[in-house]
């Protein structure tokens, strides 16, 4: 029998056409997962999934540095929202664009093939065959209902404004978690009462020329000795962490993406599901302090409506009411943050408690 094709949703777009899709990922049991390893006990299989993980984000870079992306080409978005009662969806989508309806279609069906041909093996893959899977997979019945600006959160990492040579800069705190930190995101979304939905967007990026020369500057005006700081510049004891911060921005021939988190509930996002969820993504480690992270809301119905809209398109939601470089380096996050964000889960042998991920929606 002929493989079905997967559903491909085509929309207009501002420069054509844009394409997606939506795959269901569905773990495997553990006694499946045990004969993958290639390491000698199972503790390996733990550090192999990651680094295949690891693998699968770099191969979404475009390759080129110093070149930046056609916007929208080609974005990623991992989708979990919890049905109660039932279980947690777990969903990974994928859009491109192109100038013609058909070749986006096209577009689309061969980045699906290369998703499920690459994707970490440790999880089976289940492309929605059917319109009606692909709303259930991309949560579309969640989104609709998300219009009151408190029913949508987006996690940020801290930001603290510093104030340069040239104008004000703002310094940001770094995506870093631990092998299975993320267990809570998994547990904290299963237990809660309301349906709720929790997305990681994906994209390749640059840090461009002008963003390179904003971090020079803030560089050079941290070095200034205390003494030397003028009532331009009033004294405020960042080094510690401004220091490294821009070392690893300004690092030559990194793979930077732009990244960004997402809660939405119809009921309201409120603090007991966003703490878990920033501080499993914003740990420190021995080698580096993390300042945390802070939420913010979209500021009305209006901007709400934008930001599921966006969400829905597989699109950045705006921090600012134009992009600039600050808004830039918000969304801009080097491979191993990226890998600390968009992560699935590796549940242990028993399981996680409260955490039922569900089986294929389609047979």
């Amino acid at each position: 029998m002929e493989a079905r094709s997967p559903w491909v949703e085509l929309q207009p777009a501002s420069t054509g056409w844009q394409a997606q899709f939506a795959v269901q990922v569905c773990l495997q049991p553990l006694a499946e997962l045990q004969k993958l390893r290639w390491g000698f006990n199972a503790g390996a299989l733990m550090s192999e999934a990651l680094e295949r993980q690891k693998l699968f984000i770099e191969s979404q870079f475009h390759g080129d540095p110093l070149k930046e992306p056609s916007a929208g080409a080609r974005v990623l978005a991992l989708r979990a929202h919890t049905l109660p009662g039932e279980g947690i969806v777990l969903a990974l989508l994928g859009k491109v664009q192109a100038e013609s309806e058909s070749t986006a279609h096209q577009k689309a069906l061969e980045y699906c093939r290369e998703i499920t041909s690459t994707f970490p093996y440790d999880y089976k893959l289940h492309p929605a065959l059917t319109r009606a899977t692909f709303r259930k997979l991309t949560g579309q019945d969640l989104l609709t209902a998300c219009q009151n600006p408190q029913s949508l959160a987006r996690i940020m990492r801290f930001e603290s404004p510093i104030r340069t040579r040239n104008n004000l800069a703002y310094i940001t705190g770094f995506w870093q978690t631990s092998e299975r930190a993320d267990e809570q995101i998994w547990r904290v979304l299963a237990n809660f009462p309301h349906p709720v939905l929790y997305n990681v967007t994906l994209q390749p990026g640059i840090l461009e020329g002008d963003e390179r020369q904003l971090l020079w500057d803030m560089k050079t005006v941290a070095a200034v000795p205390y003494q030397e700081v003028s009532n331009l510049h009033p004294a405020q004891p960042f080094d510690k962490w401004v220091e490294p911060f821009i070392e690893r921005r300004l690092n030559p021939w990194k793979r930077y993406y732009l990244v960004q988190v997402h809660l939405l509930c119809p009921a309201g996002v409120p603090d007991s599901l966003v703490r878990p969820v920033g501080a499993a993504l914003t740990r420190e480690s021995a080698d580096l302090l993390a300042p945390g992270f802070f939420v913010i809301h979209p500021a009305h119905s209006s901007a709400a409506q934008i930001w599921c809209a966006r969400l829905q398109s597989l699109e950045l939601t705006p921090l600012h009411q134009q992009t600039t470089r600050l808004s830039r380096l918000s969304n801009l996050a080097d491979l191993n943050e990226t890998c600390c964000v968009f992560r699935w889960p590796y549940p242990p042998d028993p399981g996680l408690p409260g955490v039922t991920f569900l089986p294929p929606l389609e047979p």
